[in-house]
């Protein structure tokens, strides 16, 4: 009985050691994949701050200008048909 006891108390830290690694690892997995769920949104983020900034400088300017384009040549045609009557 003493010897069974014996093994018992000297194993128990060894116990505890192995439980509070395997807690410690699934805390810290759980925590990893968070962080990494994070730098994901942060890299999707920043590629929807990329593209917003390409279409309000690039698409937007050619936009306007192609609309001014478009303007200028209406009033053209206005003032042919105009000057034909």
């Amino acid at each position: 009985m003493f010897y069974f006891f014996f093994q018992v108390v000297l194993r128990f830290p060894v116990y505890i050691i192995f439980f509070l690694n395997l807690y410690l690892f699934v805390r810290f997995t759980y925590a990893k994949a968070y962080r990494a769920l994070l730098d994901e949104l942060g890299d999707q983020a920043g590629q929807h701050e990329v593209v917003a900034e390409n279409l309000s400088s690039q698409v937007a300017q050619e936009l306007a200008q192609l609309v001014r384009q478009l303007k200028e040549d209406r009033r053209k045609v206005k003032s042919n048909i105009f000057l034909h009557l």
